[in-house]
């Protein structure tokens, strides 16, 4: 647990611009493209932004981190308020995806967790985020489907076992 709460304020010091040993990394303007999503009022402005953040993420480990700091919520909203919007659904789904991707061992500190996990563990302590993903399996869209259970998947490999638990309960209430 020590780990993951180092490495929470590691990525609050990221964010925030007060972390030395990331002041270096780019974070490819997460932030800003994460205010373009928030406050858009064109939908075409907000997919173009979610678009350009989900490259940003899948490319930078630094991105990744400073997404899941700050970007879980908004991301969160836009898939609850723009259910009708299939491409801006998408588009947030594979940012998410990409978010929760940890491929191949980490190359840093045993202090360090790799992002993908840490963003896990962040979505899956989200209210009602389980919920709303599940609600997602109900659409029609095959690639919405699909992202979701994706991310499910992702979620119950890399959760804690109490929210990892409380996954499998929603799964088996949903699934019978």
């Amino acid at each position: 647990m020590h780990r993951y709460l180092k490495t929470i304020q590691g990525v609050g010091g990221l964010v925030f611009g007060n972390n030395e040993d990331n002041a270096q990394e780019d974070d490819g303007g997460v932030e800003r493209l994460l205010e373009r999503i928030k406050t858009g009022v064109l939908a075409e402005d907000r997919h173009q932004a979610l678009q350009e953040l989900q490259d940003v993420v899948a490319e930078s480990r630094s991105a990744q981190l400073a997404f899941g700091a700050t970007g879980l919520p908004i991301v969160l909203k836009v898939l609850r308020d723009d259910r009708s919007d299939l491409d801006l659904v998408r588009a947030a789904l594979e940012t998410l995806v990409n978010a929760l991707r940890s491929e191949g061992p980490f190359h840093g500190n045993d202090d360090q967790v790799q992002p993908g996990v840490l963003n896990c563990e962040l979505l899956s302590r989200e209210e009602g985020s389980v919920s709303l993903l599940l609600s997602l399996l109900n659409e029609e869209d095959f690639y919405v489907r699909y992202h979701t259970l994706g991310l499910l998947t992702m979620l119950s490999r890399n959760s804690s076992v109490r929210n990892l638990l409380s996954l499998r309960v929603y799964l088996r209430s949903y699934l019978t």
